[in-house]
C-alpha cells in the first residue's frame, strides 16, 4: 500500500508541473508600419484577454516586426500562454 500511495505522489507532481504553452501569432497590413502595429497590438489585446478568462496566462510577447511587401506593410506580433 506504502508503494501505491508513492507512485500516486509521483504522478501527481508530475501532472501538475508539466504545463501546455500556446503561441499565437496576431497580423495585420496596413499602409504604414505604424498603423499596421497598432491594429495587432489591438487584436493580441484583446484575445489575450479573452484566453486569461479561460484560465491561461500571458507568458510573453514579441515586438511588432514588419516586412514591406510591395506597397504594404505587413506586421506581426507573437503572445505565447502558458497554463498550469
Amino acid at each position: 500500500m506504502k508503494r501505491l500511495w508513492i507512485l500516486a505522489g509521483l504522478l501527481t507532481a508530475f501532472s501538475v508541473s508539466a504545463a501546455t504553452t500556446l503561441t499565437k501569432t496576431y497580423t495585420a497590413v496596413s499602409a504604414y508600419p505604424a498603423g499596421a502595429c497598432t491594429i495587432a497590438a489591438n487584436n493580441a489585446d484583446r484575445d489575450s484577454r479573452m484566453w486569461m478568462q479561460q484560465g491561461w496566462s500571458q507568458a510573453s510577447q514579441t515586438q511588432c516586426s514588419c516586412q514591406n511587401a510591395g506597397l504594404e506593410y505587413r506586421c506581426g506580433i507573437d503572445v505565447t500562454y502558458w497554463r498550469p
